[in-house]
């Protein structure tokens, strides 16, 4: 399957935007490093059966150059492909939301019973709010990007702050921690805005989680956060009002 000539140059671009930010923030060494790194992954794309040896040769390679540098590099080349995966994944996001508005949507006669939305979190997803933060105002200039508003310095900049940031939180998620992380997405101003115009259609919306009222064996759960999660929902959606 042939990805898009638009997403590819928007991974690119996007991609090559992070290579600016690497050096700004790790240093022209640093990112020579990361670079010859990521473009020997690159030659072990697609490799044959009979040139897995050749493949694991450059993986040994690989592995004795990252053994021999210092925490603080290895931190940088960790940071840095973590930001590059997820900066793919939103481009991939943004395209697709701006094909999708692009689409000419038509009204189904036959409407459903309800629109179910069932949300759920691992504990892994439960990210710092300030990443989770910065990757969505990225997505967002990605977005204008492809409406063909491109502001590359703002752009940089939030690449940037999305190095400073670690992905990863100091503490072990909370169950209340998984709950904010899906909130965060599904009760947004705009989302709120979007399940209010699927009453006005005379479709019931509804949202339903078993975070914080899962009864399968979590440990952590219990009736406490159940009413802890319900009140973190009702918060959001005080929020929401306030702003009305």
């Amino acid at each position: 399957m042939k990805l898009s000539k638009t997403l590819q140059g928007l991974v690119a671009d996007s991609v090559s935007l992070l290579g600016d930010a690497i050096k700004e923030e790790f240093g022209t060494k640093v990112y020579n490093s990361i670079e010859s790194s990521r473009q020997r992954m690159k030659t072990m794309r697609g490799l044959s059966p009979r040139h897995w040896a050749s493949g694991v040769e450059t993986l040994n390679s690989e592995y004795k150059k990252l053994s021999k540098l210092s925490d603080s590099d290895l931190h940088a080349y960790a940071h840095s492909f973590a930001v590059m995966l997820e900066l793919i994944n939103k481009c991939e996001s943004a395209y697709r939301d701006f094909r999708l508005k692009e689409k000419k949507i038509t009204s189904s006669k036959k409407k459903p019973y309800a629109i179910i939305f069932v949300l759920t979190a691992h504990p892994t997803e439960a990210r710092r709010p300030e990443c989770l933060a910065i990757f969505n105002l990225i997505r967002n200039e990605l977005i204008q990007a492809l409406n063909g508003e491109s502001n590359k310095k703002r752009l940089l900049y939030l690449i940037r702050m999305a190095l400073k940031i670690p992905m990863a939180r100091d503490e072990k998620p909370t169950v209340l921690d998984e709950a904010n992380h899906i909130f965060s997405f599904a009760l947004r101003p705009e989302m709120i805005d979007l399940y209010a115009s699927f009453r006005e259609e005379d479709l019931t919306v509804m949202l339903r989680t078993w975070v914080g009222g899962d009864k399968d064996g979590h440990p952590g759960v219990n009736e406490k956060t159940l009413i802890e999660v319900l009140d973190l929902s009702r918060k959001y959606f005080c929020h929401y009002t306030e702003l009305k």
